[in-house]
């Protein structure tokens, strides 16, 4: 931890360090709420039984201490990914509790079929299509069709507006970004919770002030700023929206230049 703590003040970030991860975990909170669910109802359930199992341990169960505190991770989003993600460690808890040897083969038998299948069914049905350019990262990979429209479109619009400044408001910057070897920055994921305390402010201020002495390009999407369940700032996308021109608009992708 000290050796940390040197390397930031030698490098003058400690107070960026402190504000992106432990400041802006009050808008995470305030911005990404939770919604009440099936989820939710789930969550609550497991957390009180792995409670009672602690209590009734007298606290001396390191294994239901340890899964009860892992479950923090599910806040303050309880959705399903979450849930999920913090259900692992008691579903193996509940395995290695249980001594019935074929039980256990038969759980592991059924969770193996069941990738197999939705596997084979996803390859087999689904939209998708295999990468085909081999310059690029993404070759031989499985993507959505639309991503060949998706990045023509942003090229065409790069070379008409030569020289501006790109900010891609989208969560597919990064994707494009290291599509085309272009450097990532901090504009390119504008979550709630990970641009520091009153990031969104921030961010916006110095866009403004940036964009007041030179040319920028703005790709926005439409679907994620209607998208209510996504942790991107709406209030960075609707400043850009109300302030700056809009030059294009295709079906999920708009474009806005200063």
């Amino acid at each position: 931890f000290l050796i940390l703590l040197l390397y930031l003040i030698i490098n003058n970030s400690l107070f960026q360090f402190i504000d992106y991860c432990f400041l802006g975990m009050f808008d995470f909170t305030s911005n990404n709420s939770t919604k009440f669910s099936l989820v939710t109802v789930g969550e609550i359930i497991v957390s009180i039984i792995l409670l009672v199992g602690l209590i009734k341990s007298k606290f001396k169960n390191k294994e239901l201490f340890y899964i009860l505190l892992f479950q923090i991770i599910v806040l303050p989003i309880v959705d399903g990914v979450h849930f999920f993600i913090t259900f692992i460690p008691v579903l193996y808890y509940i395995f290695y509790r249980i001594n019935y040897r074929y039980f256990n083969y038969l759980i592991f038998l059924t969770i193996i079929s069941f990738t197999v299948m939705y596997n084979f069914l996803h390859l087999n049905y689904s939209m998708d299509c295999i990468y085909k350019d081999k310059s690029s990262f993404l070759y031989g990979k499985r993507v959505q069709n639309y991503l060949y429209d998706y990045f023509s479109y942003i090229d065409k619009n790069r070379k008409k507006y030569d020289g501006y400044t790109l900010f891609m408001l989208d969560s597919r910057a990064y994707l494009y970004k290291l599509e085309k070897g272009i450097k990532i920055n901090k504009y390119d994921l504008i979550n709630n919770g990970n641009m520091g305390y009153k990031g969104g402010k921030k961010y916006i201020k110095e866009i403004e002030d940036y964009c007041n002495k030179n040319k920028c390009l703005f790709f926005v999407s439409n679907e994620e700023y209607y998208n209510k369940t996504n942790q991107i700032s709406r209030e960075i996308l609707s400043y850009v929206m109300n302030n700056y021109g809009m030059v294009s608009k295709e079906t999920l992708d708009i474009i806005y230049v200063n």
